[in-house]
């Protein structure tokens, strides 16, 4: 169960607060988010992770590819949103443009077919 994270290593990025907020929203209180070793990148920590060096929390485009390849497991069907979101953004008057247009077509067909994914078997 997610309780028994007080006995895994924690691996996380620069800060914990991704591992507070998760385990606050499950009501786990007595769990250091602290404890553990951090990572100042995505992909060091994935690979920590990887190697069974502990548990990471990770957002699910970044390791998509490898939980399909079996290279991590997801022990917890747990998500908590994002705190933050992308926008594409362009010049008032530009929308209408060819390039803008495709550009911002081919941006949408790439985030649904990682989203389709990640829901995926």
């Amino acid at each position: 169960s997610p309780a028994d994270l007080r006995h895994q290593t924690l691996l996380h990025d620069d800060t914990p607060d991704d591992w507070r907020a998760w385990l606050l929203a499950l009501g786990i209180d007595d769990v250091d988010p602290r404890y553990g070793h951090a990572f100042n990148d995505s992909s060091l920590l994935l690979e920590a992770a990887i190697d069974g060096q502990g548990v990471a929390l990770a957002r699910g485009a970044l390791a998509s590819r490898d939980l399909r390849t079996g290279r991590l497991v997801k022990p917890f069907d747990v998500e908590l949103p994002a705190r933050y979101a992308y926008y594409i953004v362009h010049a008032t008057g530009a929308g209408p443009l060819p390039k803008i247009r495709a550009f911002v077509d081919w941006m949408q067909s790439v985030v649904a077919a990682e989203s389709s994914e990640r829901s995926g078997p």
